[in-house]
C-alpha cells in the first residue's frame, strides 16, 4: 500500500491533465484498503475511489483522498467479490459513520 500526500494525478487519467489530490491512497488487496478505510479522518474526506481512470475527466485538484485499486482479478473473481463483498461506497460509508465523518 503506498499513502502520498500531495499526489499528481497525471499518470492516473487518460486525458493526461496534470491535476493533483490531497491525499493519494493506492492498495493491491482487499485487506489494504478496509486497513486504509480504518485509518481515514474527517479531514481525509471527501473520497473518490479510482480504477485506471479511463472515464475520468479531472478539471482542477480534488481537496480530498483518492482510494486507487490495483487489485487484479479475473472475470469469476470479481463475480465472487460482488456476490459476497460490500461495493467501496458501502465500505467508505461504514467507516464513515463509525468515524463520525
Amino acid at each position: 500500500m503506498r499513502d502520498i500526500r500531495n499526489h499528481s494525478l497525471l499518470h492516473h487519467n487518460t486525458f493526461g491533465i496534470d491535476v493533483s489530490c490531497r491525499r493519494f491512497i493506492e492498495f493491491d488487496t482487499k485487506a489494504e484498503l478496509l486497513e486504509a478505510l480504518s485509518r481515514l479522518t474527517e479531514a481525509d474526506y471527501p473520497i473518490m475511489p479510482l480504477g485506471k481512470g479511463s472515464n475520468l475527466l479531472l478539471t482542477k485538484d480534488f481537496d480530498g483522498t483518492v482510494l486507487c485499486s490495483n487489485i487484479r482479478s479475473g472475470r469469476a473473481e470479481h463475480r465472487r467479490l460482488r456476490q459476497r463483498g460490500q461495493p467501496l461506497h458501502s465500505l467508505h460509508n461504514g467507516c464513515r459513520n463509525r468515524h463520525g465523518a
